[in-house]
């Protein structure tokens, strides 16, 4: 029979609340927010009964997804390696699977939902963020010249702390680990440059551009172990000649290989909601970053990327060194951001990849 103090630890213990686990609880977030979104989208199904899911690292699932659709899923699950045991969950939510955002650190859920019966697909994120937004001016955008590049738009809206967009499920393969990324670039920078030039290419100098940060971003990461002192300083010379400019249009704003699906008939670009009027050689620089051939993209991106007005803007070369400069000028406060975060080593790699790119670009001059 147990003592009075081992009874009294007992209830004691009990009262005690167990830290909550912050992975099942954004598991159990998406779900809600999709079970709302549902519900006040009509363009959606819902379910009116509560569904077993699955919810296992990123993917949160009712069961085996289709061939078609299972492209959605991430790494070779599809799904990477759980960063918690596998857990259920019973929710009203006609969704198939749910995944999450790699880089999800908000207070705000972020990710993408598959129907397959209806071949839609619903992507959420905070309202804040303007992504939804963002995604349908870029179908404003782009449909006028390329309507196959992007995905048909269904709906779109805002419920709550949360904004969505529901578009036509894309029947393509990520290129990654698919098929090299350099085999596309020509096609791509050529659709694109269509798109450039309908919306309109202006110039912006690059010391105001985004409230004249970038050369203090560079000068902090210059300081770190990350850049060697013959690249810092080539970089802070174009930074500081009042000559340079961007070619600014409208760009994708996330080129990496997972956005770009090969189709029976051609590529399609998915994920726009960070697109927006911007440095084009942003675009081409995610292009470079993510090619098996660097020196071969970086010879089709000069060749077909629009040079902006003419005596306005920097040779494209400079703008893809400075495009490359301008996100590893994020590194310190970035690498800080991810600490401790699954994907912290991928993006160290990424970086890097990037320093010895703006190495390449520099020797080529």
């Amino acid at each position: 029979m147990a003592s009075g103090w081992t009874r009294r630890w007992r209830r004691l213990r009990g009262r005690v609340r167990r830290p909550a686990d912050p992975v099942r609880a954004r598991h159990r977030l998406a779900l809600a927010v999709a079970s709302e979104v549902e519900r006040a989208e009509p363009a959606l199904p819902r379910s009116h009964l509560p569904r077993l899911f699955r919810a296992d690292g990123t993917v949160v699932r009712r069961g085996t997804l289709d061939t078609r659709h299972a492209s959605l899923l991430p790494g070779g699950d599809r799904g990477e390696a759980a960063a918690a045991p596998a857990a259920q969950h019973r929710a009203r939510v006609a969704a198939d699977a749910l995944v999450l955002a790699k880089f999800d650190l908000g207070r705000v859920v972020k990710f993408r939902a598959v129907y397959p019966a209806q071949d839609l697909t619903l992507a959420v994120r905070g309202a804040l963020s303007g992504g939804a937004r963002r995604s349908v001016k870029a179908h404003e955008v782009v449909s006028v010249v390329d309507p196959d590049l992007i995905p048909p738009l269904v709906a779109h809206g805002t419920v709550g702390r949360h904004e969505y967009l529901v578009e036509r499920w894309v029947d393509g393969t990520p290129l990654s680990g698919r098929q090299a990324l350099a085999d596309v670039v020509p096609e791509l920078a050529a659709r694109l440059r269509r798109v450039h030039e309908s919306f309109g290419v202006s110039a912006s100098d690059i010391a105001t551009w985004r409230q004249g940060s970038f050369a203090q971003r560079w000068a902090a990461v210059s300081a770190t172990e990350l850049l060697p002192d013959d690249l810092a300083e080539p970089v802070r010379r174009l930074l500081a000649d009042p000559h340079q400019a961007w070619s600014v249009s409208w760009c994708h704003g996330d080129l990496a290989a997972s956005n770009i699906l090969s189709t029976p008939t051609g590529h399609v670009l998915v994920d726009w909601e960070t697109s927006g009027a911007a440095p084009v050689m942003l675009d081409a620089a995610k292009l470079h970053l993510f090619s098996t051939d660097p020196e071969r993209t970086a010879r089709d991106l000069l060749a077909a990327w629009p040079p902006g007005p003419p005596g306005a803007a920097s040779p494209p070369r400079e703008q893809l060194v400075l495009a490359h400069a301008w996100f590893i000028s994020a590194y310190p406060a970035r690498r800080l951001k991810l600490r401790g975060h699954p994907r912290e080593q991928i993006y160290e790699g990424q970086v890097r990849r990037q320093v010895e790119l703006v190495r390449q670009l520099l020797a080529g001059d």
